[in-house]
């Protein structure tokens, strides 16, 4: 009985170092595919400008909407022209 309790014991021993092992490997394969992640999503970026550079850049300053019914009803004027 003592001599299987011990034989379970270092096989569970091993497998825990084999593990162990996994768990560091795992971790630094993490940790280097974040890295590269976090490039990647930097150069993303920097090439996302560029292309809105390149395109012009568009300002909105103002949106004009037409007027509802309901206002239409009370009698509101137009306060802007839209010309298209």
């Amino acid at each position: 009985m003592k001599g299987q309790l011990e034989e379970v014991r270092q096989e569970t021993e091993g497998e825990l170092v084999a593990l162990r092992g996994q768990n560091v490997e795992m971790h630094d394969q993490t940790e280097r595919l974040w890295a590269k992640y976090q490039a990647e999503t930097l150069q993303r970026k920097r090439l996302h400008n560029i292309i809105e550079d390149m395109k012009g850049k568009i300002r909105v300053y103002c949106r004009v909407r037409p007027m509802n019914q309901n206002e239409t009803r009370m009698g509101c004027i137009d306060a802007v022209t839209i010309i298209d």
